[in-house]
């Protein structure tokens, strides 16, 4: 049954993917022709890109998140935290009661933990100042970015626990469905709405295209037959 449901999660999502896909790279064209309104943002990635290899050498920051994320979501599940440590030398776990889940488990690699909790403050913000915080998410997002593409790569046992391919499938999804919301907000708020329209009607025309190419071959196949 396990096996089953996963298998229906992947087939829901890869034309979700597909289609928030084209949104978050429209989202992204948008960023760049108006830089000179958001250079704040673009200053805060090219600072991550910059210090990046710094930060990858000390492992705290970046487990502090990743367990952070984990112990989040436990608890958006109900779970009961046991205990949370994380080390100077990077090394950390979370104990935690909720029934594993994808959600969970997979966390720490879609969802930028430090740029989520930013981009929720800045609408609360005084406009002067909050552009200002763009700066901290651009920073901290693309090294959620970088760090989770090196984890994944590793094969953490996260992954592994998930299974590879389902694992891939779900990050990919949930990534591109979160970072398409920050970015979206740094233009602004009614691109966030932009985003999730365009990326959900992007997904039913792929899959509007999907079936009508499956319907064209169909008679090839069954004349080969």
């Amino acid at each position: 049954m396990r096996i089953f449901i996963k298998l229906v999660i992947m087939l829901i999502l890869i034309p979700l993917t597909s289609g928030y896909l084209i949104a978050i790279y429209n989202i992204i064209i948008t960023l760049a022709n108006s830089y000179k309104k958001n250079w704040h943002f673009l200053l805060g990635i090219l600072a991550g890109i910059i210090f990046f290899p710094l930060l990858n050498k000390r492992r705290f920051i970046r487990t502090f998140e990743h367990e952070m994320t984990h112990l989040l979501f436990a608890k958006l599940f109900f779970g009961k935290i046991k205990e949370l440590n994380v080390n100077a030398e990077g090394e950390g776990y979370v104990e935690y009661t909720a029934y594993p889940n994808p959600f969970i488990r997979l966390s720490p690699y879609f969802f930028p933990l430090f740029s989520a909790v930013i981009a929720i403050l800045i609408p609360l913000l005084n406009p002067t100042f909050s552009k200002y915080f763009f700066i901290a998410t651009g920073f901290f997002l693309i090294n959620h970015l970088f760090s989770s593409t090196a984890e994944i790569f590793s094969l953490q046992p996260d992954i592994k626990q998930e299974g590879i391919v389902f694992s891939l499938i779900f990050i990919s999804f949930f990534l591109i469905f979160i970072y398409g919301i920050i970015i979206s907000e740094v233009i602004s708020t009614q691109h966030i709405i932009k985003f999730l329209k365009e990326g959900l009607t992007k997904s039913i025309s792929n899959l509007i295209l999907l079936k009508d190419w499956l319907h064209s071959i169909t008679p090839i196949s069954s004349l080969a037959r």
